[in-house]
């Protein structure tokens, strides 16, 4: 029998699963991180589209925006593709793309931002860059342990599908704009 988790606030209690998800998945995230993936799924509950639209558009649309408007439209694509490779890993396949688009196509946002320099959160989007694979299994843990701990979990029942298990990554850096094209050139139009 699964234990029932009640926190006094929203935020304890997304704090409380993304702690006992750490620990089932033996990887500590910064605390910075821990902080920016309760506030992200936070902002999800109350706006479910964060998932919908083709992201490969709004990561264009994003690196030619301008001021406030390119850290929205990268912010917002960054946490698109950790959403949907941690917690919503089916729609990739869903949507015949692979795994691995998400993940370039969301650290490379990231990086962008964290590449920016220009405002303090630089440092907090650099470590989402580097860090986007822990973060994926953070994510994906907590998924599952909240379908364990509950069925009436608004997120759990939208994802549809089993969390999936990342490989480990090779590379030291955010993947650059023109390695995501030459590695899924045929997905930036769908």
């Amino acid at each position: 029998m699964s234990k029932i988790n009640i926190q006094p606030t929203e935020t304890a209690s997304w704090y409380y699963l993304i702690h006992e998800a750490e620990e089932s998945a033996n990887r500590w995230l910064p605390e910075m991180l821990e902080s920016y993936l309760v506030f992200m799924l936070m902002r999800f509950m109350r706006r479910q589209d964060l998932t919908a639209g083709v992201v490969a558009k709004r990561f264009l649309k994003g690196l030619l925006a301008r001021g406030s408007a390119r850290h929205r439209k990268l912010r917002e694509v960054g946490d698109q593709c950790l959403l949907i490779s941690g917690w919503f890993p089916g729609l990739a396949e869903k949507r015949r793309l692979t795994e691995s688009y998400y993940v370039d196509l969301g650290r490379s946002a990231y990086g962008a931002l964290g590449d920016a320099g220009d405002d303090q959160t630089s440092e907090l989007f650099q470590l989402l860059c580097q860090a986007f694979l822990p973060a994926v299994r953070v994510l994906a843990t907590a998924r599952n342990l909240s379908n364990a701990q509950t069925s009436e979990n608004n997120l759990a029942a939208l994802a549809g599908a089993p969390a999936t298990r990342w490989p480990e990554s090779d590379k030291d850096s955010c993947p650059s704009f023109s390695e995501i094209i030459l590695d899924h050139p045929s997905k930036i139009s769908h």
